[in-house]
């Protein structure tokens, strides 16, 4: 196993792409210049279906199983949407003013905040803050959640960084291509969405 190794790519559907998460059978993925969220197949890379999000700046992207939800960087909010419409069910202000990855860990949110390099854990149902854990380094974008510990990719560093979701420590790093946005965890690979290569890569990790 070659740690961060691309084992696939293909190309986005729009040119500035933020957000991606996974749903146990396909990608999704948010734009803010178009402000659409995508279904994609994650084998092609074709897009199954799209609807337009609340979110005039959609920055994260995540699924709770059951809903998406995704935040809005310009006015600091966190919705949570019908997959099928894009329908908003729920919404509440996120913390911080720089917000963008968003994860979802079985019972909580995760938001990551780029300004003063912290990421918070979040009451879903009240959007309040349970607890916060520094970022690895500056610029933190994307996070996902593989079922015990957190993943954050940093846009300045251009790294991908598994961390304790208790601490921060950092467990295990690997280099990406520069610009780096969206995280995904698929179950046994990590996903990377880039806006400055317009390119969904799938990296190995196990």
């Amino acid at each position: 196993m070659t740690l961060g190794r691309v084992i696939t790519s293909f190309a986005t559907p729009d040119v500035n792409s933020r957000g991606l998460t996974w749903d146990g059978r396909c990608l999704w993925l948010c734009d803010e210049g178009t402000n659409l969220i995508y279904q994609l197949d994650p084998y092609t890379g074709n897009v199954i279906t799209s609807f337009l999000s609340p979110s005039t700046a959609p920055r994260g992207l995540t699924w709770d199983g059951r809903c998406l939800w995704v935040n809005d960087n310009d006015i600091d909010i966190i919705y949570q949407l019908q997959p099928d419409t894009g329908a908003v069910i729920t919404s509440f202000a996120s913390p911080g003013v720089e917000s963008t990855g968003l994860t979802w860990d079985g019972r909580c949110l995760w938001i990551a905040e780029s300004i003063i390099d912290l990421i918070y854990q979040l009451d879903p149902y009240t959007g309040n803050m349970i607890t916060s854990i520094p970022a690895p380094s500056a610029e933190s974008r994307g996070l996902t959640w593989d079922g015990r510990c957190l993943w954050v990719c940093d846009n300045a560093a251009n790294m991908v960084y598994q961390i304790q979701p208790d601490t921060g420590d950092v467990i295990v790093s690997f280099a990406v291509v520069a610009n780096p946005w969206g995280l995904a965890w698929d179950g046994r690979q990590i996903w990377s969405s880039n806006y400055t290569t317009n390119m969904i890569y799938q990296h190995e990790v196990n």
